[in-house]
This record gives structure tokens, C-alpha cells and sequence, in this order.
């Protein structure tokens, strides 16, 4: 997980730089990059790597890798002073390690219309693991209402045995799947886990002690 600043540079400094900025997506511990204004760091801190190199033919294209600080804000630095006091110490260069390459075979608009395609592209995969999650909430809560339904059913002897394990089984998969989910409404899942699941299975019990305990009461 890392930002990139990209760019064309010769002995004199960068020009036309881009900056790929990688955000949270929608599933678990997973990210997407995007394209932003680059901060007003950007450049210097190009240039900064970018002037290391002894000799650098007119129109290079560099690209600087930055990995990203977990704790940093929108973006891995918030300056240039803070980026070089990252490099220049020894103990946090080695996890903040900048790395800096050239990139051959492409023109600087070329690079702009691959990660263009690469931002879209990655902005729809998340918008259909989004509505993925959002069809599999409905899906559960549709089916965690036909369960009680069948219990319910059950319970009042309308139903057989099979009606009273369907019932329980879709809850269990309910249960199961919530504390499994990955998705990004999973801690509305984990309340449904933690809370109504196991509620309904409370209430489902009372309802079947207090049904034994009339039919007893009945029989004396």
C-alpha cells in the first residue's frame, strides 16, 4: 500500500506530476488508488530523489513509491520538511523506505490514461462489492423474518419438524456469515450477530417454555 508521485524530469527539476493516492475501499483491509491534486510537496520531494541521480537525460519519466503511514492524514506527509526528516532518520527510513524508478516505453499522457483507467476500473469493482453487500444485508434480513415465520408456524403446530430446522438452520447461517463478513457493513452485521440473532433465539425459546408450560397446565 503506497502513494506514487510520477513525473517528467531533467537536470533542472520535475514537470507534469501526478499523484496517486490510495484510499480505504469498501471491503475489509482492502484500498483502491485515486487520483488527486498533488499536495504542494509533491514536486519538491520528486525533485528531491530525482536530482540523486548524476546525469538525467531531458523528458525521463520518474516514479516515487511512498509507503503509506498508517497514521498519517489524507496523504503519507503533510510537507516536505516531514518527508525529510523521515529520509534522514536512519530508524524510521526503514519502514517509510521511498522508492524511486524509471519508467520506459510510455509518454507521460499515456502513464495519465493507464492509471485513469486503473482509478475507474478500480472505483467499479468497489461500487459492486458495495451493492454486493448491500443485495446479501437485504437477502439476510429477508430471510431472518421467514425464519421466524416458520418457527412461528411451527409452534403453533401448522408446520412439521422440517418447517422448525429450515427455520433454525437459515438463522444459524445468519449468525454464521456475520461474524464472517468482510463486507463493508460488517459491524451492522456483528450487531445482528451479537444482538438480534441470539435475541430472537431467546425469544424463540420463551415462546416454546411458555407453549410446554400451558399445554402442562392444561393437562393437570
Amino acid at each position: 500500500m503506497s502513494d506514487r508521485i510520477i513525473g517528467e524530469c531533467n537536470s533542472n527539476g520535475c514537470k507534469e506530476i501526478l499523484y496517486i493516492n490510495e484510499v480505504k475501499a469498501s471491503t475489509a483491509c482492502s484500498r483502491r488508488p485515486t487520483i488527486i491534486t498533488p499536495p504542494s510537496w509533491a514536486l519538491k520531494v520528486l525533485e528531491h530523489e530525482v536530482l540523486k541521480y548524476e546525469s538525467i537525460e531531458s523528458g525521463v519519466i520518474f516514479e516515487l513509491t511512498i509507503p503509506i503511514r498508517y497514521w498519517s492524514g489524507k496523504t503519507t506527509f503533510n510537507s516536505y520538511d516531514e518527508y525529510l526528516s523521515y529520509v534522514s532518520d536512519e530508524a524510521k527510513h526503514s519502514y517509510i523506505e521511498p522508492k524511486l524508478k524509471v519508467l520506459t516505453g510510455n509518454s507521460m499522457s499515456s502513464i495519465v490514461e493507464g492509471w485513469e483507467g486503473e482509478v475507474r476500473d478500480a472505483y467499479l469493482r468497489d461500487l459492486m462489492w458495495r451493492t454486493l453487500d448491500w443485495l446479501s444485508l437485504i437477502v439476510s434480513l429477508v430471510c431472518l423474518v421467514v425464519s421466524v415465520i416458520w418457527f412461528g408456524r411451527w409452534l403453533s403446530g401448522k408446520a412439521g419438524a422440517a418447517t422448525l430446522v429450515s427455520a433454525l438452520t437459515f438463522q444459524a447461517l445468519i449468525l454464521y456469515a456475520a461474524f464472517y463478513s468482510m463486507s463493508s457493513w460488517s459491524n451492522f452485521m456483528v450487531g445482528l450477530a451479537g444482538v438480534v440473532v441470539p435475541g430472537i433465539w431467546f425469544y424463540q425459546l420463551i415462546q416454546w417454555v411458555l407453549k410446554v408450560y400451558a399445554k402442562r397446565s392444561l393437562n393437570k
